[in-house]
């Protein structure tokens, strides 16, 4: 074999080592490729969960700040009423919802035991024959009724010794009124027991302060106040526009009760859509007609 023709068997080894060389490198490029798509698409997948997730996240923390707001507010209202500090109450919602007592007749029945205190004090038999029966005194040394919490926590210690039952449901009902029977699981936890739930709402960061429920009260009045105000755009704006709408609204009922302009109305109506038919049609069938030429093309070109 001559050196040529060596030469060209060699160019030819060397030219199919190339194009599988070059087909090699093709099928990793289309894998990369593939990869790649696939990445863009879990990554693409990923911001769309991202997304959704903040979005759940910020109308979770939307719905969380409306019911702060309206429990802070509540509470401080309720301080008020009650006589009985926001620190207090905030627990006390915390001690019923673990005794499964309702909040609100707990707070009422604290508010009717103060006037059964009072009542005892002042010699009303009913209400001082109770606080007897329940070894419980009412008064400081200085013959002052003592703090509501105290004396509402003699009666837990007094309900936890007691056996379940007429008489202790009867004194209940008689020093917290309706609810007394529903309180009965809040009283029977005694005084420690009232005092560790107590703890634990400290713990967990629930116990409300003076300073927020102020806050609470001043940003849900703010509130009220703004949508009070767009009320009053509302209202200003219709208030001018209204003569003008009252007036339209006579003549539309006069035009109504006039039946030929009614007739015409509807015939102008069914033109038209005859019309936009006609019309769609001759569009439908003029792309028809260009979709058909298109295609003969394609075909003769082939």
């Amino acid at each position: 074999m001559t050196d040529l023709a060596k030469l060209v068997v060699k160019l030819e080894a060397e030219s199919a080592k190339l194009h599988r060389d070059l087909d090699k490198a093709n099928k990793k490029l289309l894998t990369f490729g593939g990869i790649a798509k696939k990445a863009g698409r879990a990554l693409r997948g990923l911001a769309t969960i991202g997304g959704a997730a903040l979005g759940a996240l910020g109308v979770a923390m939307g719905v969380m700040l409306k019911k702060t707001l309206a429990l802070a507010d509540r509470i401080g209202k309720l301080s008020q009423t009650t006589g009985l500090s926001v620190e207090h109450l905030s627990r006390l919602r915390f001690q019923a919802e673990l005794t499964g007592t309702n909040f609100e007749e707990l707070t009422k029945g604290v508010v009717k035991f103060q006037r059964s205190m009072y009542d005892a004090q002042q010699g009303l038999a009913t209400q001082r024959d109770a606080f007897e029966d329940l070894g419980i005194t009412l008064t400081d040394n200085q013959g002052n009724l003592r703090e509501t919490e105290a004396v509402m926590g003699d009666m837990a210690d007094a309900f936890s010794k007691m056996e379940d039952g007429a008489k202790k449901s009867a004194l209940a009902q008689v020093l917290i009124g309706r609810a007394g029977s529903k309180m009965i699981p809040f009283l029977n936890e005694g005084r420690e027991g009232l005092k560790a739930m107590a703890d634990e709402a400290d713990a967990l960061g629930i116990t409300l302060d003076g300073k927020l429920t102020a806050a609470a009260e001043a940003t849900n009045d703010n509130l009220s106040r703004l949508k009070a105000g767009l009320e009053g755009v509302f209202l200003r704006v219709m208030a001018k526009a209204l003569p003008k709408l009252e007036e339209f609204t006579k003549q539309l009922v006069a035009w109504v009760k006039n039946s030929d302009n009614v007739a015409k109305a509807m015939e102008k109506i069914n033109i038209f859509m005859k019309t936009m038919a006609t019309i769609g049609a001759v569009i439908s069938g003029v792309l028809k007609l260009i979709g058909e030429a298109f295609g003969a093309m394609a075909a003769a070109a082939s």
